[in-house]
């Protein structure tokens, strides 16, 4: 978001840097369906633990006011009259001054000399083992199986690296024309076209992200259980077929081994969307971003929101978890950081 604001100074910057961080706190919020955030603090002292919570409010955007005897022409300190606030232009960065954290609790730990003899000992008692540190954690990792996961876009590149959400497809799907063919009783066929609904949107699945696991997601049109994360599950489903059918003639001078190749085609699709098709709509639209009806989504307002891409969780058949993520995760996910930034 540095273009929109790298120009402003003063109060204007404040009040600016105020807005992106208040529209991120909502939609957070309208995410995981909750109504209050704290931050919670593990603070470490000299033989002790302390556990701390701090208040995570919005900046109140009708009382700011900038401290003029601290900063300088990259670092912008302000108030809202409830908390001191640090902007670092420099950093591109907002922080928060923590001054009236709340103590929650305090207890004693006791710093070992040789923690990892300690460790050893507790793993293989008196016997002598070698205290090569990657043993000690190979030993007492608990790490679970991780479970399988892909990551989904919610805009589209141009050629040049732009990004951007299509008006007519993908979240602004509701906008676009459905359209349609029948034929009449007297074998004339005729073309039809109606409006959408206005919460229907999908998840684009591209061939790219389809590659990377073909079996992760059931075959087109098959219904699976997705949970939201506010713990709301709705149902889901690949949807619009990813490749032109074959006609059923050429179909049956296929080999066995072919036509296994084009069953397989047949059952791959290029959009993830709920069922019924407006209920992931309603939900994303109108309950997280509280757009009203017939707003265009662009990838700006991605920003703004800091959400950008998905994660898909597979845990068993039939059964999905989806996460919301902040901008740059799908090039985090698949290691793809500096083809962004050479773009």
């Amino acid at each position: 978001l540095r273009e929109t604001f790298a120009g402003l100074t003063g109060m204007d910057l404040v009040r600016k840097i105020a807005e992106y961080r208040n529209e991120r706190i909502r939609v957070t919020m309208n995410l995981h369906g909750i109504d209050t955030m704290i931050y919670h603090i593990v603070k470490r002292v000299p033989g002790t633990m302390q556990i701390l919570e701090h208040t995570f409010d919005y900046i109140d955007i009708d009382n700011l006011s900038i401290i003029e005897d601290r900063g300088n022409v990259n670092n912008t300190y302000f108030s809202d009259g409830h908390h001191i606030y640090h902007f670092s232009s420099s950093k591109n960065t907002l922080y928060m001054i923590f001054e009236d954290m709340e103590l929650l609790d305090s207890f004693e730990v006791e710093i070992m000399d040789d923690p990892y003899s300690f460790l050893m000992h507790l793993m293989y008692g008196d016997e002598p083992v070698d205290l090569d540190p990657s043993l000690v954690e190979a030993t007492i990792s608990t790490e679970q199986p991780k479970l399988p996961q892909l990551c989904l876009r919610l805009y589209s590149s141009r050629a040049d690296g732009r990004k951007f959400v299509a008006e007519q497809s993908g979240l602004n799907q509701w906008n676009g024309i459905r359209t349609s063919n029948y034929k009449r009783a007297d074998g004339t066929w005729v073309h039809r076209e109606s409006k959408r609904d206005e919460n229907e949107l999908y998840i684009p699945y591209l061939v790219d992200d389809r590659m990377r696991d073909p079996d992760f997601f059931p075959p087109r049109d098959t219904d699976f259980r997705l949970r939201l994360p506010d713990g709301q599950v709705i149902s889901a489903k690949v949807c619009q077929a990813a490749h032109k059918k074959m006609p059923d003639s050429q179909y049956q001078l296929l080999s066995a081994a072919e036509k296994e190749i084009e069953d397989r085609r047949r059952n791959e699709g290029k959009s993830i969307m709920s069922n019924p098709n407006n209920a992931l709509g309603e939900w994303l639209l109108r309950t997280v971003f509280e757009l009203p009806v017939g707003t265009v989504v662009t990838y700006e307002m991605l920003q703004k929101f800091g959400v950008d891409s998905v994660v898909f969780t597979k845990h068993g058949e039939f059964d999905y978890s989806v996460d919301f993520s902040e901008i740059g995760t799908y090039e985090a996910f698949y290691g793809e950081e500096n083809q962004e930034e050479q773009q």
